[in-house]
């Protein structure tokens, strides 16, 4: 059985609570980080899609004479 005096005990707890600290502090950054890089993403998604929705895109199919022809008889 291990036996601490009293010093070695409040040094123990003092790293744990450190240790413990450090890895609230580590969390709250990653989250923040990842946060941020979900604003971005959706911030580019938006300002992507307002620019498809404002370009008219000219889709070329093989056969559009052939369609159009069908569509005015």
């Amino acid at each position: 059985m291990l036996c601490l005096d009293r010093t070695s005990c409040e040094q123990l707890h003092s790293i744990r609570l450190e240790t413990d600290l450090g890895f609230e502090l580590y969390d709250i950054k990653v989250r923040g980080a990842l946060e941020n890089m979900k604003r971005k993403l959706v911030r580019s998604m938006n300002s992507s899609s307002s620019c498809l929705n404002t370009e008219k895109i000219d889709v070329q199919h093989p056969d559009k004479e052939l369609i159009e022809d069908d569509l005015q008889t």
